[in-house]
């Protein structure tokens, strides 16, 4: 009898964006290799990576029951599907479901190679690096920054914050994202709202069609926001390829060891994340082209 893996792995750009408060999409599955394995044989082109936020390993084929149990388990609760939505607290259950039956824990052997950054062994290599550990910090930091200062985003405390240099934030619309990101190369932090490169509306609407529509706007958005924004998209306006993502948003100068700076980075990326909604999510639900 073989051994296989339960996983539990998500997709920022894969998110029910109905889903109820304080919950994120997950999907949950068994494989019999790694799990990086698993999706990078898949060939996914998407807009971003596939992480894996924990996984158990069953040395029999008890790995097949448990999915099984979870699948049943969580269909009962109404979240039923290829993909579920889940809070923190049936995330635990899950993990209860797998230590109860056996499961091993070995998320730290496998979360960076789905990241394509594959660890060598070792202790040493579980421990993030000085910067990468900053990240996790600071991310941390932000998240209990709009705990304690209330706001309307709509943002998952995730189980396992990561050592990222981005913060996703839903919009409620399909193909659609706010994007936080801080880059430690140029000490630069930016708050974009995306439109991707898949159609938004199902296929209504193509994201470059939206993007250029939005635009006509321009004048009057940057006299919402209060100051210009970026509009970057890589196709001409004459192309009719519509494979590239649409940005638009603000970006400024942003060093994260600066720790006494912390609070008022995260002032910053609140205003203009609650701004680029505010301004962009009703204009795109309601685009007529």
């Amino acid at each position: 009898m073989g051994s296989g893996t339960v996983y539990v792995v998500h997709n920022n750009w894969i998110q029910n964006p109905d889903a109820k408060k304080g919950c994120k999409t997950y999907k949950i599955g068994i494989t019999t290799k790694s799990v990086s394995t698993r999706y990078y044989g898949l060939d996914l082109k998407m807009p971003s990576e596939f992480a894996c936020d924990f996984a158990y390993k069953f040395d029999d084929e008890q790995y097949i029951a448990v999915e099984k149990k979870l699948h049943k388990i969580l269909n009962q609760l109404n979240v039923g599907g290829e993909w579920y939505d889940l809070n923190d607290d049936t995330l635990e259950g899950v993990h209860d479901v797998c230590t109860q039956n056996g499961g091993i824990l070995i998320t730290d052997d496998i979360e960076n190679e789905i990241a394509g950054e594959k660890k060598h062994g070792g202790e040493s290599t579980k421990r993030l690096s000085g910067t990468r550990s900053l990240k996790k910090e600071f991310w941390a930091y932000f998240i209990e920054y709009l705990e304690q200062h209330g706001t309307f985003l709509r943002y998952c405390k995730s189980r396992r914050i990561k050592d990222v240099d981005w913060f996703w934030i839903g919009t409620g619309i399909s193909g659609c994202c706010i994007w936080l990101w801080m880059d430690t190369s140029t000490s630069q932090i930016g708050c974009h709202f995306c439109i991707g490169s898949k159609s938004i509306k199902g296929n209504e609407v193509s994201a470059k069609k939206a993007y250029f529509k939005l635009k006509e706007e321009q004048k009057i958005i940057h006299k919402e926001i209060g100051e210009k924004l970026e509009w970057l998209h890589h196709c001409d306006a004459d192309d009719d390829h519509d494979s590239e993502d649409s940005e638009i948003g603000v970006t400024r100068e942003g060093n994260i060891n600066e720790r006494e700076r912390w609070e008022e980075f995260s002032k910053w990326f609140k205003k203009y994340a609650e701004l680029l909604y505010k301004t962009f999510s009703e204009r795109v639900k309601i685009l007529k082209l």
